[in-house]
């Protein structure tokens, strides 16, 4: 369940263990199919010679895509997923930018979205992929930010993170100091590139839902930075001190986070 409005960060980074194990043991069917689906993305990636971009177009990918999709309620009567051969093309739009990504070996822990990558902001690509998932027909009838961001999680587990309107974006919602690490600036306009100002963490109910778009999304990046940052100051840890707080060898930073706030 999301943790209780007005918890703190630092309440997050030091339950995070409990929270995680907690996960594992009610919820076994949701970690069981995105082990499976991992294990099957770290497979084709291999034989698509570790290329994201030949990953993005190969056929067995888009099937594996699709299926995990499905599991994680996003095929649902009120907004079906989109034919196979629509999916494809929608990856094929997206493979450059997302390619541009996985080739600089942007990691989530060390995230930097006003870092240049080919001209471009990292802040922008992601904003660009986001935008085009959540679009009506891209990847499902209505679109909207859930299916968009897990989709780019399930593409690139490694620097995104999967939003829902019921567990993730609530949890969000009730975080008291939802702000960036100091590290990285002293509040939201010092880590996005031109931000609008607006309510950062906006509630997922309602028409508050249309709010989550990709510079929300940007800024749930940087703040899912901030509790690895956290976790690893108290703990003296680096990264893979805080990826072993999870025993599924599939799990990445972002889906330890995930656990912990679902």
């Amino acid at each position: 369940m999301p943790v209780a409005k007005g918890t703190s960060t630092a309440y997050v980074a030091q339950s995070i263990q409990d929270l995680v194990n907690r996960y594992n043991r009610l919820y076994s069917n949701y970690v069981r199919d995105y082990n499976r689906f991992m294990e099957e993305r770290a497979r084709l990636l291999v034989g698509n010679n570790r290329s994201l971009a030949t990953l993005l177009n190969d056929l067995r990918f888009a099937a594996e895509l699709r299926q995990i999709l499905a599991k994680f309620g996003m095929d649902a009567r009120a907004s079906a997923l989109v034919s196979h051969e629509r999916l494809l093309d929608t990856m094929s739009q997206v493979s450059p930018r997302l390619s541009l990504l996985s080739t600089t070996q942007i990691r989530l822990h060390a995230l930097s979205l006003r870092q240049m990558v080919n001209g471009r902001t990292v802040a922008s690509i992601i904003r660009d992929v986001f935008e085009l998932f959540e679009t009506a027909g891209q990847l499902s009838a209505a679109g909207g930010f859930v299916i968009a961001s897990k989709t780019m999680h399930f593409i690139l587990p490694e620097v995104f993170v999967m939003l829902d309107g019921q567990h993730i974006a609530v949890s969000l919602y009730n975080i008291s100091d939802y702000y960036p690490h100091p590290d990285d600036g002293r509040d939201w306009f010092d880590v996005i590139p031109n931000y609008s100002g607006r309510k950062p963490n906006p509630s997922p109910r309602g028409e508050g839902r249309k709010s989550w778009d990709n510079e929300r999304y940007c800024i749930a990046l940087m703040y899912y930075k901030r509790i690895i940052r956290e976790w690893c100051q108290q703990n003296n840890s680096n990264i893979q001190g805080f990826l072993n707080l999870d025993t599924e060898p599939t799990s990445s930073a972002a889906r330890v986070i995930d656990k912990a706030l679902w």
